[in-house]
């Protein structure tokens, strides 16, 4: 019986100079575990610091109250909208879902995302023994993955990122090296497609490669397992997500698009947007934009890039404006792929340690961001809540832009303006705020708060300057009620049937 475990390699992908060295269960087993307990460590560390989770984003409550809905069999806050409805991530609500069995709402969704960042660290170090890095270049480049750009920002943001960071890193260490480990790279790749579907071209891209391989070798039945492997957790996820709200993916990118673009992509406006937008990505990347040229080296590092260009090119068509919102959520899933690369390259290991004091130092100012965030969120949204409660009819309607927070903490019926809960509002901005790049918003706002007789609107007042103007120009009748640092809530008054239209 062979003594190796994942992690040995005995072939390697050109751009490595030798295979990975031999490991014995026992060493690979105590060294994940010293991995774990630091891990948990600093989640010791952060649970003294900050006893109560606190999360940067909204979107992490909207995860949350889907959960609490499967447990209650019925939603308040959005009657007849099944809960997979705004979710991106069906495998994650999942695991929310049996964490709440166990533990308090916030605490669940808390762990979740520490799962998902043992994942990733373990994924890291998994790494680095299949390309047989020696040990202190194995402890920087896992301190790497950890801290480069606003991956230690968006590790606990509440969302299924840190899960799909994980899956990246082990979908390329499980593709890396000899063919034994292919299998499971086949179940990285079904897994990176569910968790996050921008991920399937990769996850396509990787799986096209093993199986040519297997094909050039004449393994033709190795090759279709591979497939079937790697479609299964796709195909289970597609299912969940069809019998739930009628199409194989989730609408939540569907929504946003019409939402928040500009359907001008090739303006001047647009294209200084996205280029403004990537260099500062690459500023927050660092000195480790040095490993692109490394994915040339081997046809996995090319699939690698392909998938980075069009991935780009995706994010910037659907909203130029998207590669910097909430802190480069979207394209920090390429920093596995240029950690990777970075390993493999040997000839980059001088710049190893230049990359690795940027990172910890940029590593600073995104936890101190992360923390500013947390808090700024918590206290807005706590307050605009509280408000809500004590001085909002309870059968009122709200009609809001961040509805997460207010879900899991309300019991008020809520109208979703951007669609992520409320999906009949994604034809409305399909039909007006999406054409108009956003002029026209206030007629689907307008519209949404006729329909559902809603006359309390709550906004963050910044991100849609105009609104308030334009809806008294077609006659309603704002009226500020309460304010805070980040929401602002109206009444509204509907329009007289002679007002201007």
């Amino acid at each position: 019986m062979s003594s190796s475990v994942p992690g040995a390699v005995e072939t390697s992908e050109p751009g490595c100079d030798k295979p990975a060295e031999r490991i014995t269960p026992e060493a690979f087993g105590i060294e994940s575990a010293a991995i774990a307990g630091i891990v948990f460590l600093a989640f010791a560390v952060m649970k003294m610091v900050r006893p109560a989770p606190a999360f940067p984003l909204d979107d992490a409550f909207i995860t949350l109250h889907s959960a609490q809905v499967l447990h209650s069999g019925s939603d308040p806050n959005f009657p007849g909208v099944h809960p997979l409805y705004g979710i991106t991530c069906a495998p994650f609500l999942g695991l929310v879902y049996l964490l709440l069995f166990f533990l308090k709402p916030l605490a669940a969704l808390d762990i979740a995302c520490w799962l998902g960042l043992l994942a990733y660290a373990l994924g890291l170090h998994f790494m680095t023994r299949v390309l047989g890095l020696p040990t202190t270049t194995r402890i920087a480049v896992i301190a790497l993955g950890l801290l480069c750009s606003f991956v230690p920002y968006q590790l606990l943001n509440g969302l299924e990122t840190s899960w799909a960071l994980a899956s990246v890193i082990w979908l390329l260490a499980l593709a890396t090296g000899s063919g034994e480990k292919w299998p499971w790279a086949a179940i990285a790749a079904g897994l990176a497609g569910s968790i996050r579907p921008d991920l399937i071209p990769l996850s396509f891209f990787v799986m096209l490669l093993l199986v040519i391989k297997c094909w050039r070798q004449k393994q033709y039945q190795r090759a279709i397992l591979l497939c079937v492997i790697a479609s299964i957790p796709l195909a289970l996820t597609a299912l969940w997500y069809y019998r739930s709200i009628g199409t194989a993916f989730p609408q939540t990118g569907v929504a946003k698009h019409y939402f928040f673009a500009d359907p001008d992509y090739l303006s001047k406006r647009a294209l200084s947007v996205g280029a403004l937008a990537l260099m500062s990505f690459a500023f927050t990347v660092g000195p480790i934009c040095v490993a692109i040229p490394y994915l040339f080296r081997s046809w996995l590092g090319k699939v690698c890039l392909l998938f980075t260009g069009l991935f780009l090119v995706a994010i910037f068509l659907d909203w130029p404006g998207a590669i910097v919102t909430n802190r480069f959520r979207y394209p920090v899933i390429l920093v596995p792929i240029l950690i990777w690369a970075f390993a493999s390259g040997r000839k980059a290991r001088p710049a190893l340690l230049i990359s690795l004091l940027y990172s910890a130092l940029f590593a600073i100012f995104a936890l101190r961001l992360y923390t500013d965030d947390c808090q700024s969120m918590q206290s807005a949204e706590e307050d605009i809540a509280a408000w809500c409660e004590y001085n909002v009819p309870a059968n009122s309607t709200l009609l809001i832009h961040d509805a997460g927070y207010i879900a899991y903490r309300t019991h008020f019926r809520i109208v979703d303006m951007v669609g992520l809960k409320t999906p009949a509002a994604i034809p409305l901005n399909r039909k007006f705020t999406f054409p108009s790049a956003g002029r026209l918003r206030n007629i689907t706002v307008s519209q949404l708060a006729e329909e559902s007789g809603s006359r309390y609107l709550i906004i963050h007042e910044p991100f849609f300057p105009t609104l308030i103007p334009d809806l008294q120009r077609i006659g309603w009748h704002p009226k500020l009620m309460h304010q805070n640092q980040y929401y602002s809530v109206f009444v509204l008054t509907q329009p007289t049937p002679n007002a201007s239209n």
